[in-house]
C-alpha cells in the first residue's frame, strides 16, 4: 500500500513528496524536485527499530513525516483499549496498535468475535497491577524495570540509644555467585601470566596437542622457549572441567548456556546484592510473574526477555543463609504457575542444583522439596546428570 503525502513548503526548500510502502520491508521514498531519496525502515510490530538513508537530504521534513507516518504515529493515532486489572479493577489504557501486534492471542482478543473486541474493554482480574505496568512498559519501550530489593534489619541491627551500638557480626555468604565462580574458572583456564619471570611472547608457534594430537598455536616463553599450553583449547576446557570442583563446573555451564541469552545483549539493570539483609524475593517474582503473564497470552519475545533477565539476576546473586527463602519463594511460585518441561522450571532447577548442598541447610528448602514433587524429581535428575 502506498500513501502519498505532500509536505508543506518551507523558505529555501522545494516541495517534498513522500510515499510509504507497507510491505515486508517498509520503504519510505522522498522526491525532492525530481530527485528521489529512499529510506529503509525496519519495524518490530509497529516499533520503529532502524532507518537507513542512501543520500544526503535536509532532515527536517523527513523527521517530521517519519514521526507522523511510522511507528509512533500509527500507535498514537490508534484507538485506546481499557484494561481493568486486579481484583480492584484498576483502570489502565493502552493503544490498540501496540497490543494487537504482540501475539496472536492478543490480536484475536481485540479483533475477534469476543466481547472485548466490541466493548474495547478487557478485564484481567488475575493479573496484579505491577505486572501489568511492566507489560505496558515493555510493549511501548521494549524493556521493563524489575522490582527493587528490600533491606530487612532485625532488632540487633538498630540502635536504641544515643550510644554507639555494639558491633553486629556480619553474615558471610554460604556460596559465591555463579558469575564469580565462573571468573575463577576462567582464570584457571588461562594459566599463569608469566614464565621465567617474563611475559609470554607476542607471537605464537604451531605445536601438537599432547592429548588429541591436533595442531594448534601457542605462545611461548621468551626466555626458555617453553610453550604456554601443552594441549589445545578444547582439551584444556575438558581437563579444567574434570579437575575443578563440581560446583565450579556447574557454574561454568550455567553462566555460558545460550538457552537464556538474547541475540542482542542488554545492559544489566539489577544491582548485585552485597549483604544478607537485602531481600530479593520481589525482585525474582517480578520477572517470574511477567514470564507467567507472557506465557498465558503467548507473547514469545516477552517470555525470552523475562528468562534472560532472571538468568542474569540469578547469575550475579550471592547466596546467604537468610536469603535461601528468596529462592524458595521463586521456585514455589514458578512451579505452581507453569507446566511440565517449562523453560522457567528448567532454569530454576539448574540454578538450585548448583547450590543443592548449601540450600539443604535451610528449613524452607526442605519443606519445598517435600511439597513440590516436580521440583524434587527435576533436581535429582539434574544432579544425576552432573554426577555422570
Amino acid at each position: 500500500m502506498a500513501v502519498p503525502l505532500v509536505g508543506a513548503r518551507r523558505p529555501g526548500f522545494r516541495q517534498v513528496q513522500l510515499e510509504v510502502f507497507f510491505e515486508v520491508a517498509p520503504v519510505l521514498r522522498f522526491c525532492f524536485a525530481g530527485r528521489s531519496t529512499q529510506l529503509s525502515v525496519k519495524f518490530q510490530g509497529v516499533k520503529l527499530l532502524a532507518v537507513s538513508s542512501w543520500s544526503k537530504v535536509h532532515p527536517s521534513p523527513i523527521i517530521c513525516m517519519i514521526l507522523l507516518l511510522t511507528s509512533s504515529g500509527i500507535v498514537l493515532l490508534s484507538e485506546q483499549i481499557t484494561f481493568l486489572i486486579g481484583p480492584n479493577k484498576k483502570r489502565f489504557t493502552m493503544h490498540k496498535a501496540t497490543v494487537e501486534t504482540l501475539s496472536k492471542n492478543l490480536d484475536q482478543l481485540l479483533n475477534g468475535p469476543m466481547e472485548e473486541a466490541q466493548t474495547r474493554c478487557v478485564s484481567w482480574e488475575d493479573t496484579d497491577e505491577d505486572t501489568f505496568i511492566r507489560f505496558g512498559e515493555w510493549a511501548y519501550t521494549g524493556g521493563y524495570k524489575a522490582e527493587e530489593s528490600e533491606v530487612l534489619l532485625d532488632s540487633s541491627q538498630i540502635a536504641t540509644s544515643d550510644q554507639d551500638p555494639a558491633p553486629v557480626a556480619k553474615q558471610e555468604p554460604i556460596a559465591q555467585s555463579l558469575a564469580a565462580l565462573f571468573q575463577i574458572g576462567q582464570q584457571q583456564l588461562k594459566g599463569p601470566a608469566q614464565h621465567c619471570s617474563v611475559d609470554w611472547s607476542s607471537k605464537a608457534r604451531k605445536i601438537s596437542c599432547e592429548t588429541c594430537k591436533t595442531t594448534y598455536a601457542s605462545k611461548y616463553c621468551a626466555s626458555c622457549h617453553e610453550s604456554q599450553y601443552m594441549s589445545c583449547e578444547n582439551c584444556r576446557k575438558k581437563n579444567a572441567a574434570a579437575s575443578c570442583p563440581r560446583i565450579q563446573s556447574m557454574a561454568i555451564q550455567f553462566v555460558t548456556t545460550a538457552e537464556y541469552t538474547l541475540s542482542t545483549p542488554l545492559r544489566r539493570l539489577t544491582r548485585t546484592n552485597k549483604e544478607s539483609c537485602e531481600v530479593y524475593t520481589q525482585v525474582f517474582l517480578s520477572h517470574a510473574k511477567l514470564y507467567v503473564f507472557a506465557d498465558k497470552y503467548d507473547i514469545p519475545d516477552l517470555r525470552k526477555l523475562c528468562l534472560h533477565n532472571l538468568h542474569e539476576t540469578l547469575k550475579y546473586f550471592t547466596l546467604y543463609y537468610d536469603r535461601i527463602g528468596d529462592i524458595v519463594s521463586l521456585v514455589r511460585y514458578s512451579f505452581e504457575n507453569t507446566i511440565e518441561n517449562d523453560k522457567l522450571r528448567s532454569l530454576l532447577v539448574e540454578y538450585c542444583a548448583c547450590f543443592a548442598k548449601e540450600m539443604t541447610t535451610g528449613k524452607d528448602f526442605e519443606e519445598l522439596v517435600g511439597e513440590c514433587q516436580d521440583f524434587a524429581f527435576g533436581l535429582i535428575r539434574e544432579l544425576g546428570r552432573h554426577l555422570n
